[in-house]
């Protein structure tokens, strides 16, 4: 090998290593694309907008144009309630625009910005940050009638699934040092109104029968610690239930896991009862001691086409953080529980058994909600040390109690024959005893 080959080579591997660090020294901040992993289950229900573009990724898509003169009226509005001029608060984006621009220079991810000059990025991020923020005081201000008090009218036009769904696609987001500088513009409203509409979104999640979703709706606590990259984040910290605890920094999805047969139906037979847990917290599952059989508990789902996209696109989000971030800010959560409910499912019966004990409640038909969790999505997906333990407990459970399973089995697997001898039984012997009462002297 000559010198001036042995030159070359060191230098472009010297220029991969700093291009990979540039990349991953910053990616709790990036704006990341729909992992290639999933991207082959997806039909046009997980990763590009409906309604409207957030960010630069989808933006200046035709069937999207409709909605930029609503985000340009709720840039007006944003700005008008403050009290101050639009050329005043673009002054403040454009002083994090370089920034903000940073966050999409993710591998694949800096093609989407090339032909963007710097002015029309900033002005993208402005409008896109306060039409966000506008938009979530609106929602904020229902009163039922399906406008906010004050809003325009135009904003019923926003009042949609779609809208809404748009809103946590992993592709449709901005940086959140975009928000953060508008935020700082109302100091005295916010962050209560984004906590708020995230705990708003929260509810979508759970089993529900009031349609009023903002009565009684738990507000998101942030402590400090925790700096989302962008709103899909924050949307994922509040259903994961916050940062991990040490013992749950995990990272798993390679080893091998104990053999263990649990749909739901298989659970019955072997005496596992499945429960609600008490919280609607993706990580607030647990299998616990019973009085001779363990009770898994779960947090319930409500699934529909509004939940099941955002749960893909926060497991999405899941997979693009880099060990241990990953874990810190969630620890996979949301790909574990998709992970054990998937486990769970095996036919359309288990779907039933789920239902029955209202862990699911679904908009879809029940073959619809098989296939949902059974599409593929779970085998790309990393989980945790919880699901890890709870499928060493359902082994071990399996190993140690072995003769009350099989005749916790054979009870409930015969249960209808035997009610029936039971009940002959129970009748023969009411004849008896009258054959003997009336043969007494």
């Amino acid at each position: 090998m000559n010198t001036s080959r042995h030159t070359r080579i060191i230098v472009e591997l010297s220029q991969a290593s700093e291009k990979l660090d540039v990349v991953y020294s910053n990616i709790s901040n990036k704006i990341h694309r729909f992992p290639s992993s999933l991207r082959r289950l997806d039909d046009g229900d997980y990763i590009v907008p409906r309604m409207v573009a957030i960010g630069a990724y989808h933006h200046g898509l035709p069937e999207l144009e409709d909605m930029e003169e609503i985000k340009k009226a709720a840039t007006y509005h944003f700005c008008r309630d403050l009290g101050l001029r639009p050329e005043a608060v673009y002054e403040k984006v454009l002083t994090v625009a370089e920034d903000a621009r940073s966050c999409y220079t993710d591998g694949e991810a800096v093609g989407a910005l090339v032909h963007v000059t710097g002015a029309d990025f900033a002005a993208m991020m402005f409008r896109d940050g306060c039409f966000l923020l506008q938009i979530m005081l609106w929602l904020l201000q229902e009163d039922g009638s399906g406008a906010g008090r004050g809003a325009p009218s135009f904003t019923c036009r926003f009042n949609s699934m779609a809208a809404l769904r748009d809103l946590f696609l992993l592709e449709n987001q901005i940086p959140w040092v975009v928000l953060q500088t508008l935020m700082d513009c109302r100091p005295h409203v916010f962050p209560d109104v984004l906590c708020a509409f995230i705990a708003y979104m929260g509810k979508f999640f759970q089993l529900h029968t009031d349609t009023d979703l903002l009565r009684g709706s738990k507000t998101l606590e942030l402590d400090g610690r925790y700096k989302p990259p962008h709103l899909l984040a924050l949307l994922h910290f509040h259903q994961s239930g916050g940062l991990s605890t040490s013992e749950e920094l995990q990272l798993r999805g390679i080893e091998t896991l104990p053999p263990v047969v649990t749909s739901a139906m298989d659970l019955a037979e072997i005496g596992v009862k499945l429960t609600p847990s008490r919280s609607a917290e993706f990580r607030d599952m647990a299998l616990a001691k019973g009085t001779l059989f363990p009770v898994l508990s779960m947090p319930p789902l409500f699934l529909s086409e509004l939940t099941a996209c955002w749960l893909v696109n926060m497991a999405a989000f899941e997979a693009t953080q880099a060990f241990p971030l990953g874990a810190a800010t969630g620890e996979y959560t949301v790909s574990s529980y998709l992970t054990l409910l998937s486990m769970l499912m095996d036919r359309v019966e288990d779907v039933h058994e789920l239902c029955a004990k209202r862990l699911i409640l679904s908009d879809f038909t029940s073959d619809r909600t098989l296939a949902f969790f059974l599409g593929g999505l779970t085998s790309y997906l990393y989980v945790n040390d919880r699901y890890i333990g709870i499928l060493r407990q359902l082994a071990d459970h399996k190993r140690k109690r072995w003769v009350w399973i099989a005749i916790h089995r054979f009870v409930y697997r015969h249960h209808k024959t035997i009610v029936t001898v039971l009940s002959i039984i129970s009748v023969l012997i009411g004849i008896f005893h009258a054959l003997l009462s009336i043969n007494k002297p």
